[in-house]
């Protein structure tokens, strides 16, 4: 499972556009969409850590600051799992 690092995160949002299991999200904070103190969420029931894509993660990848990291690697089955799952509700 990957966690994102929200106090070195500087809201670029480059995560969740590349997040090929929409299991990104975002929580503004008082400032609004705009104004830079915003929460990121990764969801452990969509996060797939890109299985489908050897395990190299599109987040951790595209992160410009590396603040996205894998902290509870799942097995293999969990995460094929998820990935059909997340396929069947596109």
């Amino acid at each position: 499972m990957f966690t994102i690092n929200n106090e070195e995160c500087i809201d670029c949002r480059l995560c969740i556009t590349e997040c090929p299991d929409r299991g990104i999200s975002i929580e503004y904070g008082p400032k609004g969409e705009f104004g830079n103190d915003s929460t990121y969420n990764i969801d452990a029931n969509k996060c797939t850590e890109c299985i489908e894509f050897n395990r190299e993660s599109k987040c951790a990848y595209i992160c410009p600051v590396d603040c996205i990291l894998l902290t509870n690697p799942e097995a293999d089955d969990v995460l094929w799992a998820k990935h059909k799952k997340n396929k069947q509700n596109l």
